[in-house]
Formats: structure tokens, C-alpha cells, sequence
């Protein structure tokens, strides 16, 4: 699919990748010289600070909680909320019902009771407005039932303006009961100050990553300084190609630790569809391939512009960034290594869901108001603040204002998307939530993967490495 536009920055999908057009012609031009890659190579520094990590992270957390023992009280307790979820709806008990889906919520399983909660949304928008459609004004005072309702209303989408109303009358009186603290208890003062700094619907759960998912992100992390930093534009070019074409060049001058990350990327790969056709026996390799191809050729794009000078429009920038954040690549992966998976599915599978392109703009923006700085201090090119400054001739201030709004526009059309969307099975609509999700935790106190501060490593530690207590 592709982007084509609606506003500044907007991007709707329709049914090709017009900005890998430009490595396409790149590749065929540089590949019909020969010449220029007899040209010394002169090779750049991210100026990377030391890691903040140590090898005492780096070990395997025991589960003592799998045995049969344990299962069979795992559902039993769903089904007993379940059963509380039901009672409390049908004894209209709101408060109750808040408290109930704000633990979920917060303890991270609120995707066992997805069907449940959802009913209860609904539920509650309709009890907290009076006969003329106005909002009861008793819900000023349940500070419990405004924050809830608050959390609730970031599930809007695009075209539905019910809970844009919620999400304003909610923001305006949580924010004046912060202007007035001792009010309330100070507990909950922490809980308002955390929901309207980041709603949990923008917050990452404690999920358990497929290990194939962490070996992707290794890579792509590895692959992606291979084009930012280490990599002339000849050596990228046929670097592209090679995995464009899948094999390693025997011929072509490419350094030694380029042609490993090619062959560790084939054989892990290879391995991940091989081991999943003896499981399934559904051949994904074709379309792992394919989404390789496309982030290499979008990092490609941006290695262009590097070594060109070209400063992109923002239109040029946010049709290449969906690709370049890596969404197509993590969310095409999950989706063809999720349990649910058949052939017909896998035969029908389009490139790309809508909901991949507003998943990736999602993270491609959070990255940049998050790192854009640092980047440009680095010798990176211009990301999407200062592409939109660029062309508009406005302040950095109003150009993160507009990156903002662009957010909250592709949240409401992944939102929209999400719930309409029936082709997808339900754990893959749940990584489309879950990789912005993921730019929202790394990247809302600067540079959380280039350039890791003490907020970023706390979040880091409290989301893999310490367990929820069960006692």
C-alpha cells in the first residue's frame, strides 16, 4: 500500500511505495557505473556514548508460575472477573466498573477482557451524559470517574466526535484539580499528573516478546548504523541489493563486517521460516524477504538524501518515514509468525495493512520530537521538525505543536482502523497498539535508544526485568 495525501504530514494508504522509487533509480544508475566504486571511502561517527547497561541484565528470569496447578487457577481467576464485570454492569455499579477496568489496565492484562471492557466503554459515555446530551455535572466530583472517563475518551476515531467532547471536558477539570492538590488524595493527584502526561491507551503493557520479534530489533538496530553511519552510498547501494536479491556478492567490493550483517540476517531468517514451515507448514520466507527489501531500500532514501544535501518536503519525508521507523518490517514479521496463521490467510495478506502505515507514522513522529535534536548534533539529516520548519518557515515550536496534532490524527485513524478492521486475527491488531506504544515509552524524555537517560532505564527495568509481585 501507500501513502497518499490528505493534509500537511497526513498520509492515507492507497497501492504502492512511490518513495522507494528514488533507491530503485539510485541502485540502477551507481550499479551502471563501475567506476565509482573504485573511490577511497571515507566513513563518519555517531559519537555514540558507552551503553548504560551491564552483563547483569542479560540473563534469564525464572517462571515458576507455568505448571497445570497454576494454569487452572489462571482461569479461574479470569473467569471471576469476568463475573464481576458482568454483575457490576448489570447493577449499573459505574464506580465499581471503573475501578475494575483501571486495574486491568494498569496491571498490563487488560487484553484477556478486551470484549468485556469494550462493552464497558460504551457503557459508560452514555451514563455520564444527561437527556440533551450534555455531561451530568456530578461527575466534576467522582475524580475516580473523570480520570477513567478521561482514559476512555483516547480511544476515539477519526469522524466520531462523542469522545473528542469527553476527552476536552475530561483534560479541563482533571487539569484544575491539579491546580488545587490538597483537595484530593495525593495518590491519586500522582495517578491524574501520569494520565494526562501519557493515557494508558499510549502506554506500553508488560507483554512476553517473542524471542524471533527481539532478534528482529537486533538487527534492524545493527542494519540501520550500517546506513546512518558506516556505509558509503556505493557500499549501501549494493548492500541493498544484495538483499533485494537475498545472497551475499561475491565480486563487489563489500567490507567484511557489511557481508556478516548480510549473512547473519539471511541465516536468521532462514531459520525463523524454516523452523515455523516444519511447524505450520506455511512458507513465510517470501514475504520476510519482501519487507526486508523495503526497509533497506527506505534507509537507502535517507542515506540519498544524506550524501545529496536534498533537504525532503514534509510530504516526501513522512512517505519514506512509515517504512523507515521499521512498521512494515515488525508488523508484517508478527503477522506472519502469529499462531493463528493458514495459508489462506498468508495468500491474501496485502502489503501493507492500513493499519501498519498509521502504526509506523505514529512511531516515526514520536522518535523525532524525542531524538531530532541529538541526530542533528550527530551530522543526521533533517527529521520531520525540521523538514516541516524548513518549508513552512516556522518556529521549531510550532512545528513540534503541528507533529503533535499529526499524532493525535494518526492515533484516531489507527483507533478507527483497530476496530473495523476483521482480516486481522487479534494478538497482530494488538502489535499495531503496541509499537507506538513502544515510541511513546523510548522516546517521551529525549532519546531513549541512541542516547538512554536515568527515565528510560527505569521505565526499561520496571517493564522486563522486575516481576509483578503475586503475593
Amino acid at each position: 500500500m501507500v501513502p497518499s495525501h490528505t493534509m500537511e504530514g497526513e498520509l492515507r494508504p492507497s497501492k504502492c511505495l512511490p518513495s522507494l522509487l528514488l533507491a530503485e533509480q539510485t541502485m540502477q544508475h551507481l550499479l551502471a557505473d563501475g567506476d565509482v566504486f573504485s573511490t577511497p571511502t571515507s566513513r563518519r561517527s555517531a559519537n555514540y556514548q558507552p551503553s548504560i547497561w551491564d552483563d547483569s541484565y542479560i540473563q534469564s528470569l525464572p517462571d515458576g508460575f507455568l505448571g497445570a496447578t497454576h494454569v487452572d487457577l489462571w482461569e479461574n481467576l479470569k473467569e471471576e472477573v469476568r463475573n464481576l464485570i458482568d454483575y457490576d454492569h448489570k447493577q449499573n455499579n459505574i464506580v465499581e466498573l471503573l475501578e475494575i477496568v483501571d486495574a486491568l489496565c494498569q496491571l498490563g492484562i487488560s487484553y484477556h477482557f478486551e470484549s468485556e471492557i469494550k462493552n464497558v466503554e460504551d457503557f459508560l459515555v452514555r451514563s455520564f451524559r444527561n437527556e440533551s446530551g450534555g455531561f451530568n455535572i456530578n461527575i466534576i466530583n467522582d475524580v475516580r470517574g473523570l480520570l477513567s472517563l478521561y482514559e476512555a475518551s483516547f480511544l476515539t476515531i477519526e469522524g466520531v466526535d462523542d469522545l473528542d467532547d469527553v476527552m476536552e471536558f475530561t483534560t479541563k477539570h482533571l487539569s484544575n484539580y491539579l491546580k488545587e492538590p490538597l483537595l484530593i488524595n495525593p495518590l491519586l493527584v500522582e495517578q491524574i499528573r501520569h494520565a494526562l502526561e501519557l493515557p494508558l491507551h499510549w502506554r506500553m503493557p508488560r507483554l512476553h516478546t517473542r524471542k524471533e520479534i527481539t532478534k528482529l530489533g537486533c538487527l534492524l538496530t545493527t542494519i540501520d548504523d550500517i546506513y546512518d553511519v558506516y556505509g558509503s552510498l556505493e557500499e549501501l547501494v549494493l548492500f541493498t541489493k544484495a538483499v533485494d536479491e537475498w545472497k551475499i556478492p561475491e565480486i563487489q567490493p563489500l567490507p567484511t563486517c557489511m557481508k556478516i550483517a548480510l549473512r547473519e540476517l539471511f541465516n536468521i531468517m532462514n531459520d525463523i521460516a524454516c523452523a515455523f514451515s516444519t511447524e505450520k507448514g506455511v512458507d513465510i520466507l517470501p514475504y520476510l524477504k519482501r519487507v526486508w527489501g523495503d526497509q533497506c531500500k527506505s534507509f537507502l532514501v535517507e542515506a540519498i538524501w544524506y550524501h545529496t544535501g536534498h533537504i525532503p518536503t514534509i510530504s516526501e519525508y513522512t512517505e519514506n518515514a512509515w517504512i523507515m521507523i521499521g512498521a512494515p518490517l515488525f508488523l508484517t514479521t508478527a503477522y506472519c509468525l502469529s499462531e493463528e496463521l493458514s495459508i489462506e490467510a498468508l495468500n491474501s495478506l496485502e502489503f501493507y495493512f492500513d493499519v501498519t502505515l498509521y502504526s509506523g507514522m505514529i512511531s516515526r513522529l514520536n522518535d523525532d520530537l524525542g531524538t531530532s535534536t541529538d541526530e542533528l548534533q550527530r551530522g543526521d539529516v533533517p527529521k520531520s521538525i525540521q523538514c516541516y520548519m524548513n518549508e513552512t518557515n516556522v518556529s521549531e515550536s510550532a512545528a513540534r505543536d503541528h507533529i503533535k496534532h499529526l499524532i493525535i490524527k494518526y492515533w484516531k485513524l489507527l483507533n478507527a482502523e483497530y476496530f473495523s478492521n476483521f482480516r486481522l486475527q487479534d494478538s497482530c491488531k494488538r502489535y499495531t497498539l503496541n509499537f507506538p506504544r513502544m515510541s511513546q515509552c523510548m522516546y517521551q524524555y529525549g532519546d531513549g535508544h541512541g542516547k538512554p537517560n536515568r527515565e528510560i532505564k527505569d521505565r526499561i527495568i520496571l517493564l522486563l526485568i522486575k516481576p509483578i509481585p503475586l503475593n
